[in-house]
């Protein structure tokens, strides 16, 4: 076996978008893969995603598909996409690749994650989880006598940027596996990946899909994981991604829109979270707001004045402000005092009215606009659609239904 190190493609980018051509990138990349590779198959772990499936079809058409061997973990958190689970959609993605095989490893994750609360430890277990199972995967492998193999992701440079930059840990960065690695799109941002997979012959549909990181589900049930707040924020989370995608339809004419000129996908992203139902009114916030505010259990991760990366991960509760807003600006409001006077960075809005002893778990709507990540705003969508899709969740089992019209900075996109 071979060292243990990693590869990096590296492509300078021109610092327009409009410049960058993703058919030199496709060639130049692929011309790498096959001199780092030679004669060795790669398997590469394969999510869906829009990054690792672009990086798998360019080993395909680098080394063919009978050298490339794409895995997919199931971990008991993927998403539910229109009815079907996403391990079955990345099988009939791959299905040309003899190699492509699905580990279910459901009965590793939810034992070690019940009774952790906290978001980057959460991270960390899925980290030496999916690392040990990766590397298991590598060795049968080995034990099959498929000789020296390489292993390879979907890496891209905000991913990088944010794991050495102590933001937060991502799932693909930062460890080895027990084999040398190559990532060939760690020069890339999610614009160019898009155009990339274009490129390679992939939909639009699904060049164009929103991103959803490796542990997500796990940090959009805010607090301790357990079966029952998985299985929510599965069901809700396909429901928010498809109601606000006809919004798009209806509005805009699309399920989406993209921006050939500056590969803006929008909205950016979309998904429910599950929080905890513990929370305290404040009379301090109430006051200043002119709204029934309440501080929750749920904690949420956010930015520091400045911009200045901290050494760890800041958290603060996330603030329920109770009764319905007029409109959209009408919400925007509270969120803007809150973090002013209290520095409270997340204000999540109900959008429905239940009764006050409402017992199970309330449901966050999270809905974004961005440009590059970096900044966010929440996507403007009417009180009466907002309403409409709280009584969808409710129906599929949310407690109390609110939206997140936090902006980051300070606020950041996943809660966790």
């Amino acid at each position: 076996m071979s060292g243990v190190e990693t590869k990096r493609f590296d492509y300078p980018l021109p610092e327009s978008f409009s410049d960058f051509d993703p058919n030199d990138f496709k060639e130049k990349c692929c011309d790498w893969l096959a001199n780092e590779a030679g004669n060795r198959r790669v398997a590469i772990s394969a999510s869906g995603g829009v990054d690792s499936t672009a990086a798998t079809f360019l080993l395909k058409e680098s080394l063919g598909p009978e050298m490339v061997y794409p895995f997919f973990l199931e971990d008991g958190a993927r998403r539910i996409i229109r009815g079907r689970h996403e391990h079955q959609i990345a099988r009939e993605m791959f299905s040309e690749f003899s190699g492509m095989h699905v580990i279910f490893a459901q009965d590793r994750f939810m034992p070690k994650m019940e009774g952790v609360s906290d978001g980057e430890a959460k991270r960390k277990i899925f980290i030496n989880e999916y690392r040990e199972i990766s590397n298991a995967y590598l060795k049968s492998l080995d034990d099959i006598g498929l000789g020296d193999v390489l292993i390879a992701d979907g890496t891209i440079r905000p991913d990088i940027v944010e794991t050495e930059g102590n933001v937060k840990s991502q799932h693909n960065v930062g460890w080895s596996y027990s084999h040398g690695k190559l990532e060939p799109l760690a020069s890339l941002y999610k614009p160019h990946v898009r155009q990339v997979a274009i490129a390679l012959g992939l939909s639009p549909d699904f060049s164009h899909r929103i991103p959803c990181p490796g542990p997500a589900q796990w940090l959009r049930t805010t607090g301790a994981p357990n079966q029952e707040k998985m299985e929510l924020a599965q069901v809700c989370t396909e429901y928010v991604e498809e109601a606000i995608e006809e919004w798009c339809l209806r509005n805009w004419g699309g399920r989406y829109r993209y921006n050939e000129e500056t590969g803006v996908r929008e909205p950016f992203e979309y998904f429910a979270v599950v929080l905890d139902p513990g929370m305290k009114e404040n009379a301090e916030m109430n006051m200043a707001t002119g709204q029934i505010c309440y501080v929750m259990d749920s904690r949420t991760t956010h930015m520091p004045e400045g911009g200045k990366r901290p050494d760890k991960p800041l958290y603060a509760p996330v603030v329920w402000v109770a009764g319905r807003a007029k409109d959209f600006d009408d919400m925007l409001k509270p969120g803007r005092i809150l973090w002013d006077e209290f520095k409270m960075p997340r204000a999540v809005h109900s959008i429905d009215t239940i009764p006050e002893d409402e017992k199970g778990y309330p449901v966050c709507i999270r809905a974004v606009m961005s440009t590059d990540v970096k900044e966010c705003q929440p996507m403007e969508i009417d009180m009466d659609y907002l309403h409409f899709i709280a009584e969808g969740l409710r129906a599929r089992g949310a407690g109390r239904v609110g939206y997140d019209a936090s902006f980051k900075p300070p606020a950041t996109v996943e809660f966790e």
